[in-house]
């Protein structure tokens, strides 16, 4: 016998095809029927009911998420719940990865899967990037038009003038300069 947990953030959106298929899956690969289904949902963003069960489970429990992003508001707390669920050896199975259901299910391959993405995410983080959100703050960065390097070259060269590159490229004055910046700094 064993538990299946299901942690959502929202009771809302419960995903009962994920959670089926997965079901099948963990009946037919133990052959059995004796599988209980516990739901946990938790709409604060606190963690203690995912803590919780992470202490009640035992390493022959399954946890399912809806995403990775349901671990944590940041990487920091994905590392830390991750290390928990390696340490507990529980089989963890997350609807939006890109590992197929039938593989995480697999309890070596999981642990592997788990300490993986563990390990990507210390080194992403290492690295000054957020895994989890992947948004960039603020507008987004302007391209180079088409003809830039063939102004740029008569620019320096001295054959134009700076106002006439502006005309030229199609840009603003401070876009400009904030692109010749960049540039110069790349090239």
């Amino acid at each position: 016998m064993c538990d299946v947990y299901y942690y959502n953030q929202s009771d809302t959106d419960e995903d009962v095809v994920f959670v089926e298929k997965v079901l099948r899956l963990i009946e037919t690969q133990k052959n059995t029927k004796e599988i209980t289904l516990i739901k946990v949902f938790e709409n604060k963003r606190s963690g203690r009911e995912l803590l919780k069960i992470i202490k009640e489970s035992n390493f022959k429990d399954y946890m399912l998420f809806n995403s990775v992003k349901s671990l944590g508001l940041n990487d920091l707390e994905l590392k830390n719940f991750l290390e928990r669920l390696i340490s507990k050896g529980n089989v963890v199975v997350f609807k939006d990865s890109v590992v197929p259901i039938e593989k995480q299910i697999q309890k070596e391959f999981n642990k592997n899967f788990l300490i993986g993405l563990h390990y990507s995410i210390s080194i992403l983080s290492r690295k000054n990037k957020n895994v989890l959100n992947q948004p960039s703050v603020g507008r987004p960065s302007i391209q180079y038009p088409d003809n830039w390097e063939e102004c740029y070259k008569l620019w320096k060269d001295k054959k134009i003038t700076s106002k006439e590159f502006l005309d030229k490229v199609g840009l603003k004055r401070a876009t400009f300069y904030n692109l010749l910046t960049e540039y110069r700094k790349t090239n």
